[in-house]
């Protein structure tokens, strides 16, 4: 019985780590983005070519930049209006949750089987 317990107490200590990971986390990522988010300038994308080569795309008084970056320099590709921009698609936020269920169902498809002979 003492052996049931202390797999039990062991078990609910993992998963509060897990679930303060989780949340720890999370709050975290929204406190840093505060931080590093510019008033004037925002990077609307960035794609890494290498190891310390990138493209960025930035956002400045209206203007969108083109950037080429290295680890030596900046240089600026093209510059164009945001109205010629294409508009930003809205970015859908999921919970941790629904991403784990999307994998699961990817990478275990038979599970879909047997959901539906339960309907």
């Amino acid at each position: 019985m003492q052996s049931t317990l202390d797999l039990l107490f062991a078990l609910v200590i993992v998963g509060l780590v897990i679930w303060l990971s989780y949340w720890g986390t999370k709050w975290l990522s929204k406190r840093f983005n505060t931080i590093s988010a510019g008033k004037h300038i925002k990077i609307m994308d960035r794609t890494m070519l290498s190891q310390d080569k990138f493209l960025v795309l930035t956002k400045v008084n209206g203007k969108v930049y083109f950037l080429g970056v290295t680890s030596q320099s900046i240089e600026t590709i093209s510059t164009m209006d945001e109205s010629e921009f294409p508009k930003e698609e809205p970015v859908v936020e999921q919970d941790f949750a629904s991403i784990l269920k999307e994998n699961i169902r990817k990478q275990m498809p038979f599970l879909d089987k047997f959901k539906k002979k339960d309907k």
